[in-house]
């Protein structure tokens, strides 16, 4: 079976429009840094990036944990962005508490 994705350059141009919305967000949230267009990571991790396949759908891989591998979700539509941005969200908080309670444990 042939690969059905299209490559990163495609995808800018078939795809980007189409998940604009779902972008900006992600720009916004504080911790998460777009290390490429449409790469996001959280410190030196890559957490979530972008895929265009050939029959339409827009899938986002998102890596639950630093240690996982990533994970498809369907993109295509707002249901699957606003799903996919509530996990990164969450994927962020954890990050900023995790280096909170690294602060707090180095000051005492």
């Amino acid at each position: 079976m042939a690969d059905e994705t299209l490559s990163p350059k495609k995808l800018r141009r078939a795809g980007l429009k189409r998940i604009a919305p779902l972008l900006e967000e992600l720009r916004k949230l504080e911790g998460l840094r777009e290390s490429r267009p449409a790469v996001f990571a959280i410190g030196t991790t890559p957490r979530v990036h972008f895929h265009y396949h050939r029959d339409g759908t827009i899938r986002a891989d998102v890596r639950l944990s630093a240690n996982e591998p990533f994970t498809p979700f369907d993109v295509s539509d707002e249901a699957g962005q606003q799903e996919v941005l509530g996990i990164v969200e969450g994927l962020v908080g954890e990050a900023r508490a995790q280096v909170e309670r690294c602060a707090r444990a180095s000051r005492r």
